[in-house]
């Protein structure tokens, strides 16, 4: 996870990546309903992106919406057969709360986590 965190700083840094998930916030606000989730299309996704992590073979984006008071939040994800990793963040005061116990979580910024979780 602490690569993961290093490729941020590296590539977009953390004012990057946080004006970018607020664009997505701000663009896709009104497109979807209460708790949902909106898959990005590759033309929202940077080209930093992909390079965040060059170990997972899948890369997947997608803006969530809730009535939590966490707000919305972005998600990132890298899958392959062995496992996930991702990036997952929200305005600065968001916390993210962990749903498995085999998710592990690390708070990069303030808003932005990394995790990965192993396959079962």
């Amino acid at each position: 996870m602490d690569s993961l965190i290093r490729n941020i700083e590296r590539t977009a840094g953390e004012k990057g990546i946080r004006d970018w998930a607020t664009s997505i916030f701000d663009k896709y606000h009104n497109s979807f309903g209460t708790n949902s989730i909106v898959r990005l299309p590759k033309s929202d996704i940077p080209e930093w992106v992909p390079q965040l992590d060059g170990t997972f073979p899948f890369l997947s984006a997608a803006v969530h919406s809730s009535t939590s008071q966490n707000g919305e939040s972005v998600w990132l994800v890298w899958a392959s057969g062995r496992g996930s990793i991702g990036i997952t963040m929200g305005r600065r005061s968001y916390v993210a709360l962990p749903f498995h116990p085999n998710y592990y979580w690390k708070q990069a910024f303030p808003g932005i986590y990394v995790w990965h979780v192993k396959r079962v």
